[in-house]
């Protein structure tokens, strides 16, 4: 274990990294992207 948790949801960002499990996963994530911009 490196220290990492495990956070089962659709989008998930720390500080500057936005990271999504699947490409199903599109359309929440690049709403994220665009709120962080």
């Amino acid at each position: 274990n490196a220290g990492a948790t495990y956070v089962d949801a659709p989008v998930v960002t720390d500080g500057n990294i936005i990271t999504s499990p699947h490409y199903k996963h599109l359309g929440p994530w690049m709403k994220e992207v665009l709120q962080q911009s």
